[in-house]
């Protein structure tokens, strides 16, 4: 075998194995960053929406804490009334 051969082998292989350990870095970064993109809090929170037909709607959302009743159509969304706040230990009634 020839130097030049050999030498060339050894580039692939060293080449190869950088790369693997560079997409393997790489990927574990990705998984990283949408794992805590996922479970990150939320700010703004759809709690409840209904259709009212023809494309209408009225939704209940939550933004840092506060509520918001917005009603909205083919191209307009309005904000209809601010909600009291949820009490954090609320319980649900029973019946």
């Amino acid at each position: 075998m020839t130097y030049a051969l050999h030498m060339l082998r050894a580039w692939r292989t060293n080449t190869m194995t950088s790369f693997t350990a560079s997409a393997a870095s790489l990927w574990k970064t990705l998984q990283a960053g949408f794992s805590k993109r996922l479970t990150r809090p939320r700010s703004l929170l759809l709690r409840e929406s209904l259709s009212l037909g023809e494309r209408r709607f009225a939704a209940v959302i939550e933004c840092d804490g506060q509520r918001f009743l917005i009603g909205g159509g083919k191209e307009s969304v309005q904000l209809i009334a601010c909600l009291p706040p949820i009490a954090k230990n609320a319980t649900k009634e029973t019946e």
